[in-house]
């Protein structure tokens, strides 16, 4: 082990004379051609490290309601007009400033589950985060993307007792995967709710008609009835 360090240190020291020796552009243009992994994935993972410490801080929040709409590029946002439209419904139907107890919608996670399993992205890797930490409450996605993402175990089974109510209501939209853990089931389970002909697809045109929408609840979710209540809202 103590030989490995010694011929580091000593790589390590040859690099740094070769990069001395040479004037400032050299030196740059040599740096990243031959480091240039390295300084990216270095500066993804501190990238990563300041958001989640800034956003999970704000995560502590007793938030009413949390929804990520992943892989999209719509105006559907915390703050957008369609957030403006949810919140001033809810507080027609019960009187509650939407403040009290935020309600956050998510439109910057710029990943697409089907394409590559989220593997390298940095959105991903946040979204997944929320997810685990509980902050997160729902989720919506292209339809086979959801199908592939529910498989993992991240999204709750609708046919669980406390989706009781969004069966009784839903249950001809659910949508269905058949999870990577067949220890859990080896048949499919319902992950998803087809909202394909709701405002975010109407209005907002979200995702393509090709693709579908469909809504997945967080299996950590604490807040189904809120859920509950977003879908009342937007298929209306």
């Amino acid at each position: 082990m103590s030989d490995r360090r010694e011929r580091l240190r000593r790589g390590a020291a040859l690099e740094m004379a070769k990069i001395r020796r040479m004037d400032a552009r050299s030196a740059a243009v040599y740096i990243w051609d031959y480091y240039k992994l390295w300084i990216i994935g270095i500066g993804a993972l501190l990238f990563m490290v300041i958001y989640l410490a800034v956003h999970l801080s704000a995560g502590v929040r007793d938030y009413r309601l949390y929804i990520t709409f992943a892989g999209t590029r719509a105006d559907v946002g915390t703050g957008s007009a369609f957030w403006r439209e949810y919140t001033e419904a809810l507080e027609e139907q019960d009187g509650q400033d939407s403040r009290d107890g935020a309600v956050e919608f998510n439109a910057a996670a710029y990943f697409d589950y089907a394409l590559n399993q989220g593997r390298g992205n940095r959105y991903y890797d946040v979204f997944v985060s929320y997810i685990d930490a509980g902050v997160l409450d729902a989720v919506t996605m292209p339809k086979e993307a959801l199908i592939q993402f529910g498989a993992t175990g991240r999204l709750l089974d609708l046919d669980s007792e406390a989706c009781a109510s969004l069966k009784a209501r839903y249950g001809d939209r659910f949508v269905y995967t058949t999870p990577l853990d067949t220890e859990y089931s080896d048949s499919p389970v319902p992950v998803g709710i087809d909202i394909s002909d709701s405002v975010l697809m109407r209005e907002y045109q979200i995702y393509t008609e090709e693709d579908g929408c469909v809504l997945g609840i967080s299996a950590f979710s604490s807040r189904v009835e809120e859920v509950e209540r977003f879908l009342e809202l937007i298929l209306e």
